[in-house]
């Protein structure tokens, strides 16, 4: 049994099973965003939808703000959203906030005396208004990223927060509730005010700090970081994005004297987005490799670490616009009787199917892997007690099978492959368990690439081209009449870079190669020395979207479109059309990319064709510098505009980052009446 702790105490114990019902623990959350738009309908289908996929009592993100001293209780439809929850056996996180002025969030105002008294008062009664459950407990997170300045009147103070979130602890702490648990707003990964240094000056500040929260919110956002790259097992390459970046923040409250070993953390916010990544080390986020994320990161370890409460899904069904770069759910998706919505993601589909702990049923998964690369096959067929339906793995080579009921008799999988053959095995599950199976194959049939190489301007071919091709570290280099071929290759998909000194090298990601077929290629390199580094990703413009005029992880205004001809190197590249209006694309660093006094270049190679339109007609790049809460410290423009029709060229940005400089845009404008334009190989370099 665990207890509450009474302010003051420091070990976060269980409620006593009179409060609340002793079940497993079931970590799948989601974060609704329907806060400016509660209605009976909204609130009716996005909790359905949130019940269908996170399984009986998963944890649902609410959003209570506009919290003043003069705010008495929780609006409405917010405590009518509660009660929903309970009733569809979920349970409510509760985010109490303050005011939005001019897209900023204002910090509570103290009282003369320095207590936060009144404040504390107001954000005591609001809780003390939400329903309350003897089936689970009442989450309220305090404040949210108090160590961005977006949300603190601008500018972070740990001294400030620790004071104010103590008093509110002890004012909530009076309602003398058991149900309710109570943490700190989660802190923003690294932030303006390091996240960590943060934690630190707050436990300095306030002594009561360390002994006032019940669980620990923290905000897991990965970035483009492989699941398995994580703390827990020493492999993490980046402490501020990983799935599991709460292990450093515990760290600093245990060098501070709490003690949290039995301490237990609640994911507010977290998800992979696409379009992060795009280096080396870290592919890009398109819909299928967040779905494998998401899929192994829940199963293969939020599920299986103990100290994990939950994890909401940050944005996962956005009210007020069809699809984010987060999103599970488009929001103009009907429900079926089921609670399953029209449009859901694959995210969604691989999470939904998942068992969870409060689940009757058990669910098989795994990965089928070719055992000479070790990579996943796709398109193998898999089916249960040869019944319907049948699944078909994806890229990565995973199935999902569920919901399965357990029984007596064994389970009898089959599986087909054209390039792979066909088999089968027995297994088992258990109610509430996911069964985890990866099958490796050997290759009953292969492919052949054949690739010529040349160069984007000339078209003349390019010997002695390295070719590269994973999985697999295929090698091979172009002859004297720019060829190479690789025979006997298992059927999946391969990365394929082919470069060669002073040339911009050619990346074809992710291309599938087909057994029983010869496919012939062509790569095209530019003449160039390309960066080392590039601080965005995406900026070779060889991944768009099916439907999308802007590259994949750049947000674009105008007539955008994907150009598979023109490109400087590779296959493609970004075309702007102007047409009496100005066409832009942008795209901005992480957090905290920039260091003071470094030096920094912004580059990219334009075309122009015909580009006319008076003064102002032109192509150019800008770039905006600014604080991590968006102050703006510099604006610039390239060292030339390009106009009427202009070769492959050139332009650039150099600065050296000033004080508090958090990130750049990278921001390219076409402006003319008439006339076309291309950009290729954007980059944003460190140059020190």
């Amino acid at each position: 049994m665990r207890q509450v702790i009474s302010f003051g105490a420091a070990i976060l114990c269980l409620l006593s099973s009179d409060a609340v019902a002793e079940r497993p623990n079931n970590p799948v959350g989601a974060h609704l965003m329907i806060h400016d738009c509660r209605t009976p309908e909204n609130i009716e289908k996005h909790t359905a939808w949130a019940r269908r996929m996170t399984g009986p009592w998963g944890y649902i993100k609410t959003f209570e703000y506009n919290i003043t001293p003069s705010k008495r209780k929780a609006d409405d439809s917010h405590i009518h959203m509660i009660h929903k929850l309970y009733e569809r056996e979920l349970i409510p996180v509760v985010r109490l906030g303050g005011e939005l002025k001019g897209g900023q969030w204002q910090k509570p105002v103290d009282t003369p005396d320095g207590t936060y008294t009144d404040i504390a008062e107001a954000f005591k009664d609001v809780t003390a208004s939400l329903p309350r459950s003897d089936k689970c407990p009442l989450y309220i997170e305090v404040w949210n990223e108090a160590n961005l300045g977006l949300e603190w009147s601008g500018t972070p103070d740990p001294v400030a927060f620790a004071k104010f979130y103590v008093r509110c602890t002890k004012a909530i702490r009076s309602i003398n509730d058991p149900r309710i648990l109570i943490s700190p707003g989660a802190m923003s990964p690294g932030g303006q005010y390091n996240s960590l240094e943060f934690i630190a000056a707050m436990c300095k500040a306030e002594p009561d700090f360390i002994h006032s929260f019940d669980y620990w919110a923290t905000h897991p956002y990965p970035g483009a970081t492989p699941p398995e790259q994580n703390v827990h097992n020493s492999t993490s390459p980046n402490k501020f994005a990983c799935i599991d970046l709460w292990t450093h923040e515990l760290d600093v409250l245990k060098k501070h004297g709490c003690d949290v070993r039995d301490l237990k953390v609640l994911g507010t916010e977290t998800s992979y987005r696409l379009g992060h990544g795009g280096d080396e080390n870290n592919p890009i986020i398109d819909k299928t490799r967040r779905a494998d994320y998401h899929l192994r990161t829940f199963r293969d370890y939020w599920m299986q670490w103990p100290e994990v409460l939950g994890m909401c899904i940050w944005e996962y069904a956005e009210p007020f616009q069809k699809e984010t770069a987060n999103t599970w759910v488009h929001a103009d998706s009907t429900t079926d009787q089921t609670g399953w919505p029209s449009g859901a993601t694959l995210d969604y589909e691989y999470v939904a199917k998942l068992a969870k702990p409060t689940t009757d049923y058990g669910c098989l998964s795994g990965r089928f892997i070719d055992e000479r690369t070790k990579a996943g096959i796709p398109g193998v067929s898999v089916s249960l007690n040869g019944q319907a339906p049948t699944m078909t793995t994806d890229r990565f080579g995973n199935y999902i099978l569920s919901p399965i009921v357990p029984t007596d008799d064994p389970l009898h999988v089959s599986f087909s492959s054209d390039s792979h053959g066909n088999g089968g095995f027995e297994t088992s599950v258990k109610p509430g368990q996911n069964h985890v199976i990866n099958k490796e194959l050997s290759a009953k049939s292969t492919a052949t690439l054949r690739g010529r190489v040349i160069n984007s301007a000339t078209r003349k071919v390019i010997p002695g081209a390295n070719v590269r091709m994973n999985p697999g570290d295929f090698r091979s280099q172009s002859s004297a009449a720019g060829m190479f071929e690789f025979k006997d290759i298992p059927q999946g998909y391969y990365d394929i870079v082919v470069d060669k000194h002073g040339h911009y090298p050619h990346h074809k990601k992710e291309t599938l190669l087909t057994a029983g077929q010869t496919i012939d290629m062509q790569f095209r390199l530019g003449q160039g020395t390309p960066p080392e580094q590039s601080l965005i990703s995406n900026g070779d413009f060889e991944r768009f979207e099916e439907g999308k005029g802007a590259a994949l992880g750049w947000g674009g205004e105008g007539d955008l479109t994907r150009d598979t001809d023109q490109a400087f190197a590779g296959d493609s590249c970004q075309q702007f059309s102007p047409r009496s209006k100005t066409v832009s694309l942008t795209q901005w660093t992480n957090y905290s990319s920039l260091d003071e006094g470094k030096r920094y270049r912004l580059q990219g190679w334009v075309r122009t064709e015909g580009l006319k339109g008076g003064e102002d007609a032109g192509a150019k790049i800008t770039a905006t510098v600014v604080t991590n809460p968006h102050k703006t410290l510099m604006k610039l423009e390239s060292d030339k505009t390009l106009r009427g029709t202009e070769p492959w060229t050139l332009l650039t940005i150099e600065f050296t980052a000033p004080s508090e400089a958090g990130r750049v845009s990278f921001e390219f404008k076409v402006t003319g009446d008439e006339g076309t334009c291309w950009l290729d190989e954007a980059a944003v370099i460190p140059l020190d």
